[in-house]
């Protein structure tokens, strides 16, 4: 399948039963393909140093060093974290629509950080897959209207604990 012009692995409706090896080279390579499109697609990412660490039908994982993302304190600037929650939760919804064609357009619609702590490492960003009755609902206001909006969340960690928490709904059109 096509995603953004670079050939992506089929997704999480795929029939392709690998075994473990394979597996995990398959894994390997569509967060590097995602990794790709995400800094072609949102270059700022780049220079965030955003990586994409995990993907599959239960969630994503980003991470991001605290060099380019620092603060004038030396630690992470509020303005990356609260990206990177949002950018977990956008890639994980682009994600699992990446299987129709045309891909659909996903944008934020609105979102709310709130800060619990301040990180002074490497940032990580994990957001999960909504439940199946609202993902349902999503997909099919999509299909029906052309147009659908799904409710995300995401955490952001520093030092292995909660920093900041994302929550935030998404819009997506169709073609």
């Amino acid at each position: 399948m096509h995603w953004g012009g670079v050939f992506v692995y089929p997704g999480p409706t795929s029939s392709i039963a690998p075994g473990p090896r394979e597996e995990w080279r398959l894994a390997r390579e569509e967060t590097q393909v995602l990794e790709a499109f995400l800094h072609r697609s949102v270059p700022l990412t780049k220079t965030m140093g955003i990586g994409v660490h995990r993907i599959d039908p239960s969630g994503i994982e980003l991470g991001a060093p605290l060099a380019p993302n620092r603060n004038h304190f030396g630690g992470a600037f509020g303005g990356s974290i609260a990206n990177l929650g949002l950018t977990a939760a956008w890639l994980l919804v682009h994600w699992r629509l990446s299987d129709r064609v045309p891909a659909p357009t996903v944008v934020i619609a609105e979102q709310r950080v709130v800060f619990a702590r301040p990180v002074l490492r490497a940032l990580v960003a994990r957001a999960a897959m909504p439940d199946q009755a609202s993902w349902r609902d999503f997909e099919g206001a999509l299909e029906r209207r052309g147009r659908g909006r799904i409710a995300m969340a995401a955490t952001v960690e520093g030092d292995g604990e909660v920093a900041a928490r994302f929550e935030g709904s998404f819009v997506a059109t169709s073609g």
